[in-house]
């Protein structure tokens, strides 16, 4: 019987010689074809990877060159997905808005105003627009001339009172200042904190008026938004309106906050 040979390819030798293909193209990217067999079945699996080239820093260079050991002595290059946990990724939102980085820009130029501090009242204000120089500048002067006035006493040595510490302290403002009247005004001023950012003065006149004359008011107001920093001063005619006032509205619930309200210190 004459043997007949068969014509053609024999795609199973030719797999098992053969069974993956890589191409790489021009634009850079990189066509793995995979044969695998299974149940007698043939399947093709196409794998296609971008081939990017990345600009890594010297010392990243020489650590991804370092040679690995114990389980993973025998690992190709890189990561093993087996023994590597990539943390989550993280996404950065950058701004395309150009009014917002000029924003950004302008709040970066402001200075701190926590650098910013009043040597009178110790506020995050100019000591030129301090609320209560004249009450202050009028007790430190007041204070200066009594210890001054220790000194002399102690010494023996007579001092004129234009040479005086607290001579000089009080005219620093260019004006006679009475020291008994103006220190009386710091025990009528009341402070109010705990306010909210859209509180106003006229608020705060509406609020206090009907526990006596309210002399001044004064709102500590955020220098770039120009709202309320949730703290003000209130000055009263009389220490017994200052007090009703402290009695009346500490404690007392407004646009959902707890007022407190204490004599100013």
């Amino acid at each position: 019987m004459p043997i007949v040979e068969q014509s053609g390819i024999n795609w199973a030798r030719e797999i098992d010689e053969k069974d993956t293909e890589v191409e790489v193209s021009d634009e850079g990217y990189r066509k793995v074809v995979e044969y695998k067999i299974e149940n007698d079945k043939r399947y093709k699996i196409t794998n296609i990877f971008r081939v990017e080239k990345v600009k890594l820093p010297k010392s990243v260079a020489q650590r991804k060159e370092w040679k690995k050991f114990g389980d993973s002595s025998t690992d190709a290059p890189g990561l093993n997905p087996a023994t590597t946990v990539i943390s989550d990724e993280v996404l950065m939102q950058f701004l395309s808005n150009k009014q917002e980085v000029e924003k950004a820009g302008a709040t970066a130029a402001v200075p701190s105003m926590s650098s910013i501090k009043c040597r009178l009242c110790k506020g995050d204000h100019w000591s030129a627009k301090c609320p209560h120089k004249d009450i202050l500048e009028a007790k430190l002067a007041a204070e200066a001339s009594a210890k001054e006035t220790g000194s002399t006493t102690a010494s023996g040595a007579y001092v004129p009172p234009s040479k005086r510490a607290g001579a000089s302290a009080a005219s620093v403002a260019g004006k006679k200042v009475e020291f008994g009247k103006q220190a009386n005004k710091d025990d009528f001023t009341v402070r109010v904190s705990n306010l909210p950012e859209e509180a106003t003065e006229n608020d705060l006149q509406e609020l206090f008026k009907s526990f006596g004359k309210v002399v001044r008011v004064f709102l500590a107001k955020d220098k770039t938004k120009q709202v309320s920093r949730g703290f003000a001063f209130v000055t009263f005619s009389s220490k017994d309106e200052a007090q009703r006032a402290i009695w009346g509205v500490n404690d007392y619930g407004y646009n959902h906050l707890i007022l407190k309200v204490e004599w100013a210190k």
